[in-house]
Formats: C-alpha cells, structure tokens, sequence
C-alpha cells in the first residue's frame, strides 16, 4: 500500500516530491539521532500505560 501511495504521490505531486527527497531531510547529526531511536520506547510506554488505564475487557463487543 506504501508503495502504491508513492508512486501517486510521484506522479501526482511531483514538487512536493522532490523537495521531501531533497537532502535538506537527509542530514544526520547527533544531537538529534538519539529521538529517532527513542521513538519506540516512548510510544510503547504510551501504548502500555493507555493499554492498562482502559483495558479490552472495558469496551462493549
């Protein structure tokens, strides 16, 4: 489905496209790689800490 997804966005916004691609997006820098290896864990103790505050057996059905 992604796949499909870019090759619409390709083909339909060929500006927005390549200024996505452009390597202003592509840097990498230290101070700030350390959030895209955190994401995971802050999402799961979000998805936990919901998941135990409003358990399955709470939602009708």
């Amino acid at each position: 489905m992604s796949l499909l997804f870019l090759f619409l966005q390709v083909k339909f916004f060929p500006g927005l496209a390549e200024f996505y691609w452009s390597d202003m997006f592509r840097w990498s820098d230290a101070s700030t790689d350390w959030m895209f290896y955190a994401h995971p864990f802050v999402v799961s103790f979000a998805l936990k800490w919901f998941w135990q505050l409003w358990p399955v057996s709470s939602f009708p059905g």
